[in-house]
Parts: C-alpha cells; structure tokens; sequence
C-alpha cells in the first residue's frame, strides 16, 4: 500500500510543478478512476479480498504482464521521439521566417499527424488491455481475467471515455474516423502520460500484494 500511495503524491507533485492549470485540470480527469480504484484497494474491505484471493496467481502472470506493457511503452516511445524532432523541426523552420503559407501547410500536417498519432495511443492502450486479461485468463481462468479486466477498465476508464471512445471494444484499429481529430499535442502528451500510468501500476501490484500478506500474517 505504501508502494502506491507514494506513487500518488509522487503524480501529484508533478502535476503541480510541472504543467499549467488548464493542463492539470484534464489530467486529473483522467486519473480518477485510477485515483478511485488505489483507493478502493488500499481500504479494507470487499473490493481488497477479492483482489487478495486472485493476487497468488497473478503474481505467476507478472512476466507475461510486462511483455503486453513493453510493446506499449515501445509505441508510446516511438511517438515521443516523433514528437521531438518535430518541435525541433518547427523551431529551426521559425527561425528561419518561413513563408505564411509554408506554416500554414506545415500546421495542415501537424493535425492530421495527432490525430494519427491519437489513434495509434488509443488502439495501442487497448491491445494492452486485452493482452493482460489474455494473460489472466491463460493462467489463472475466467474468474481472474475477470477481475483484471475489470481493474484495468476502471483505472482507464476516463481516459477511454474522453479520448477512445471510437475504438474500445470495436473493430475500428485502425481507423480512418476519430472524435478525437482535434485533440492538441498537449492533449496528445496527457494521453501518453496518463495511458503509461496503468501498466505501471498494474507492474506494483505484485509489490503492493507481497507488502500486504507479510502484514496480514503479523496480525
């Protein structure tokens, strides 16, 4: 439980010191069903006996956990680096002066590359849910990957909601449509930080699990 509180004021100082209020004001839309399920865990109770009863076997699923989490964090790095040289891209071509319309064209590709890169986000997160609950269920059975799903859709349940709707159990990844077309790369960065966040958490749980049995066998 510690591992995880900590890791909550650890996002929330950043939030404070590192993004604008209009920026902090959307990411915590996003974390409150995360924020909602580490505190439903941390409280004694239904919800933490159902998680106790499925956590030995989970823990065994650890390593299948963190292949679905690594090729997710591989597209995300992917899309970071992509976004870095264009802003150094854009800077040098400012520097330059270039003409109005050249900027005009350039800012024509830089919203269809969000959006792009939006729908990656999104398709990609997904694949990470269903390769976990994949994972629960080839190792532990209906019930545990049950559960985990269950887990996974209430930490990202928000995220889903304001930026993935289009895709979330459908046949659109790929897609050519998005509601989330005019979504910044602000927005674009908030998604990133925020879908990165389950995997971590899910990474603890084990953590958080092994911490609560040594207690539990002190009582």
């Amino acid at each position: 439980m510690g591992d995880l509180t900590t890791g909550l004021q650890c996002i929330r100082s950043y939030t404070r010191r590192c993004m604008t209020l209009e920026q902090r004001d959307r990411f915590n839309k996003l974390y409150n069903g995360t924020h909602q399920f580490v505190r439903d865990l941390c409280r004694e109770g239904p919800y933490q006996n159902e998680f106790l009863s499925h956590a030995p076997c989970l823990q065994r699923v650890k390593p299948d956990y963190e292949v679905c989490g690594r090729k997710y964090h591989n597209t995300v790095s992917v899309i970071t680096q992509q976004q870095h040289h264009h802003e150094h891209h854009q800077a040098r071509h400012e520097r330059h002066h270039q003409q109005q319309q050249q900027l005009q064209n350039h800012h024509t590709t830089d919203g269809r590359n969000a959006e792009e890169d939006v729908r990656t986000v999104c398709c990609s997160f997904i694949e990470y849910l269903d390769c976990s609950e994949g994972a629960a269920k080839k190792t532990c059975g209906t019930d545990t990957a049950r559960f985990t799903r269950g887990f996974l859709d209430k930490m990202s349940s928000t995220l889903i909601t304001m930026y993935c709707e289009d895709y979330y159990r459908s046949n659109k990844c790929p897609s050519t449509q998005s509601s989330a077309a005019s979504q910044s790369s602000s927005s674009l960065l908030l998604l990133m930080l925020m879908a990165l966040l389950v995997p971590t958490i899910l990474t603890q749980l084990n953590t958080w699990y092994s911490a609560t049995v040594s207690i539990v066998r002190l009582r």
